[in-house]
């Protein structure tokens, strides 16, 4: 059912999933031409659209908005938060005052940063000395000679003055208004969207109009006093993360987006928890750096061997586990999955771990590789593993993703040095038999 609020429409779709939709005519060639991740085929007058994995908000020319939601009923923020994408005692705080997160990610977000920027109004916009070149009438911080010869002559009837003025027109507080500024144009009419419109008219008086340069949190350098801006700028790189900031504040006239790759924020997570489980003293977790693959041998052009996470021994002597993580709703792997675990586990001669999301209780299977015959890879088994994602509450979120994959990894470890290609146990299934 599409949400409308003034003339503005949030209209819901899923990722990877179809929905027939009556949408203008502007919006219709705007997706097809602007957006190679969202599939659109016209029926008539309605037009299937199709989102790839990517999940948020996309703006139209229409003035509405589509809202993909992922596939899987889980909470964005919590994984925006895990992956360190946001401050998780923003999202902590606002869980303990009773405030539901899952009911729109685009109002959470401008709630949050809301918040964070009420606080630093309240507490003060953070000014820093510039220094200026001006013509004055009278006499003003250093008189510079050079220009004053140059440009007054003998007879000077004002001064080429050098002076440092505190300015509010400083890089922070201009990533807070490219902030405020996109969120007034993706917000649809009401009481939220009002508050930021009325702050980014405040900043727009004390901060100007100026660009932003090209990578402004690379630029960006946040001292002690400047604590009490960290939540909201990182908040900001969430918000500008998906559209060109420069001369960010003609927002008017473009068409605002603020989506996220759900699978890139799904395996993040997962091998972070990889990380935390396994013992840091004997075991090192790294990431896409298996080696290998092919090499074309007429333009030298090298494909590499890249699964998400591979625990290795401390000192690198041997390959531990090799794991790899899928976004999918099916847990059941396909023969792509087993065929890429298979390749991965030939080249490191190690267990698999294959990990999917689900929303039910997880669960774990082995398989194991038939006839591991002399000449052949000792690959070890490979174990397929599901992980909850459907918390409600943000520690219970983090408590279920490292319990389930500590869970996963403890099955696996015990296998690691063994002489693999033992015969399975009850109830393990040949991957010869693997039929999805």
């Amino acid at each position: 059912m599409m949400e409308q609020n003034g003339l503005r429409r949030h209209i819901p779709v899923v990722e990877e999933g179809t929905t027939l939709l009556e949408l203008d005519t502007r919006d219709i060639s705007y997706l097809q031409t602007e957006w190679d991740e969202i599939d659109v085929s016209v029926n008539g007058n309605n037009a299937a659209i199709r989102p790839g994995r990517s999940v948020g908000v996309v703006g139209l020319p229409s003035g509405d908005s589509l809202l993909i939601e992922p596939k899987l009923d889980c909470e964005l923020l919590h994984f925006l938060a895990y992956d360190d994408r946001i401050d998780e005692s923003l999202v902590l705080e606002q869980e303990s005052s009773g405030f539901r997160l899952g009911e729109d990610l685009l109002e959470v977000l401008a709630r949050l940063f809301l918040n964070q920027l009420e606080q630093i109004v309240k507490q003060g916009l953070r000014e820093e000395y510039d220094t200026k070149e001006e013509t004055e009438r009278f006499l003003r911080g250093q008189l510079d000679i050079q220009r004053q010869i140059q440009k007054q002559g003998r007879i000077a009837t004002t001064f080429e003055c050098r002076y440092d003025e505190r300015t509010a027109d400083t890089l922070a507080n201009r990533i807070l208004l490219a902030s405020t500024s996109h969120l007034v144009t993706l917000l649809s009419d009401g009481q939220l969207r009002s508050s930021l419109r009325r702050y980014r008219e405040s900043l727009r008086g004390r901060v100007g109009r100026s660009s932003l340069p090209e990578d402004p949190f690379g630029q960006l350098h946040l001292s002690r006093l400047h604590t009490h801006y960290r939540p909201a700028i990182d908040l900001s790189r969430v918000i500008l993360a998906d559209r060109s900031i420069q001369g960010f504040d003609e927002a008017e006239s473009i068409f605002p987006s603020l989506t996220f790759a759900m699978y890139e924020l799904f395996e993040n997570s997962i091998v972070k928890g990889v990380d935390k489980a396994v013992d840091s003293a004997r075991y090192r977790v790294t990431e896409n750096d298996l080696g290998e693959l092919v090499e074309n041998t007429e333009t030298g052009e090298k494909r590499r061997l890249e699964p998400d996470f591979i625990v290795r021994s401390r000192d690198d002597s041997e390959v531990v586990l090799v794991g790899d993580v899928k976004w999918k709703e099916s847990p059941e792997p396909t023969r792509n999955d087993l065929y890429q675990m298979a390749t991965y586990q030939a080249e490191a001669e190690s267990p698999g771990l294959l990990i999917y999301p689900t929303e039910d209780e997880p669960i774990s299977t082995r398989f194991e590789y038939p006839d591991e015959s002399p000449g052949k890879p000792k690959r070890g088994p490979l174990y397929v593993g599901t992980v909850q994602v459907g918390a409600e509450g943000y520690p219970e979120f983090t408590h279920s993703l490292e319990t389930d994959v500590a869970d996963h990894l403890q099955s696996v470890m015990p296998f690691a040095g063994d002489e693999r290609g033992e015969a399975t146990a009850g109830g393990q299934r040949p991957l010869e038999d693997w039929s999805p």
